[in-house]
């Protein structure tokens, strides 16, 4: 799903993680407390190329509270 490049940041900006193995751990480690469920909806896609998209997200997540 991810390029060998791509960029996941946190709403924050103080968490990057850099290709797919790495936005895949990043996943497994969410999931590990609890979480059930991830959803995504891209608001906006402010700067996209041909080799490149930046996009503007909001993500709901649901799972058990630990």
């Amino acid at each position: 799903m991810f390029t060998k490049d791509a960029q996941q940041v946190s709403s924050d900006g103080t968490a990057v993680s850099a290709g797919p193995q790495a936005i895949e751990d990043s996943f497994k480690t969410q999931f590990k407390p609890g979480l059930s469920h991830i959803e995504q909806v891209v608001d906006q896609v402010p700067h996209s190329e041909a080799d490149a998209a930046v996009t503007i997200s909001k993500y709901q997540l649901t799972g058990q509270d630990r």
